[in-house]
């Protein structure tokens, strides 16, 4: 790796590192209004939290912040209130009304462990998605530590759920302990890779 330059090197350090990894492309395009469906090309539904705050580099350029921020002061729509952390309990059952299997991205346009969502609604959420074992759940956070707390809390030294997946988003090196949090529950994985 000699001759590279800083940043291309600590790239490649970076996907080695993460090598045992199934890596989603985190760079899509939002199209739809979250819920029943999405136009993200790798999941079918989301569901039930919305906004978030920006807790590192990787939230600068945030898609969900961006497109919610648009809508801010429109009565009636979904994002009324822009990308302020809104708990959504109206949809918490809507994936136990869909009989076909389904791809849902849990958390396209929050991230669930965020701080300020209560480990009660986190754990609905959780009954749900156990419950509805027909459907994949994909689970993406930059809060890693706190989802391995409430993960090791809830299923103490068993793996939880083969049909929820649970991932962390990278933007750089620092962020290796995301992926270390990751490796730790041992859990179906997912890598988000963003301006790496």
């Amino acid at each position: 790796m000699l001759g590279l330059k800083a940043p291309e090197r600590e790239r490649k350090q970076l996907t080695l590192y993460m090598s045992e990894f199934f890596v989603l492309c985190s760079h899509f395009v939002l199209k739809g209004i979250m819920g029943d469906i999405t136009a993200i090309e790798w999941t079918d539904a989301t569901c039930p939290v919305t906004g978030c705050t920006k807790i590192s580099a990787g939230c600068d350029h945030c898609y969900a912040e961006r497109f919610s921020e648009r809508f801010r002061g429109t009565l009636g729509h979904p994002f009324e209130t822009g990308f302020d952390l809104t708990l959504r309990p109206g949809r918490l059952a809507q994936p136990l009304r869909w009989r076909a299997p389904r791809m849902i991205f849990v958390n396209s346009m929050s991230d669930l462990f965020h701080k300020e969502v209560p480990k009660e609604f986190i754990a609905r959420v959780f009954d749900t998605m156990e419950r509805a074992h027909w459907h994949t759940f994909q689970v993406l956070t930059k809060r890693s530590s706190l989802m391995c707390d409430f993960l090791r809390r809830r299923y103490l030294s068993s793996r939880g759920p083969l049909h929820i997946w649970f991932g962390v988003s990278v933007e750089d090196g620092s962020k290796k302990s995301r992926i270390r949090h990751l490796q730790e529950h041992q859990q179906v994985c997912a890598l988000s890779q963003s301006n790496l």
